[in-house]
């Protein structure tokens, strides 16, 4: 399948802020906290395919969050 379309509401991998990624083929994926010390972020791949990456924070709601 030829991916058309990829969009990610907070820009890319952005830990600090909660997204959403939605392609043309109606998925949408959000990102979340797997633990609260892990959070599973997506983001959009050049060639238009939704990807995650997981990335150790304080993880709160979707998003890294400041430990002060």
């Amino acid at each position: 399948m030829k991916y058309a379309n990829c969009t990610d509401t907070d820009g890319g991998l952005n830990f600090a802020v909660r997204g959403k990624v939605m392609t043309n083929d109606k998925m949408v994926y959000e990102d979340y906290c797997e633990t609260d010390s892990l959070l599973i972020e997506y983001y959009c791949l050049p060639d238009h395919r939704a990807a995650s990456k997981k990335e150790r924070c304080d993880c709160d709601r979707g998003a890294c969050i400041d430990g002060d």
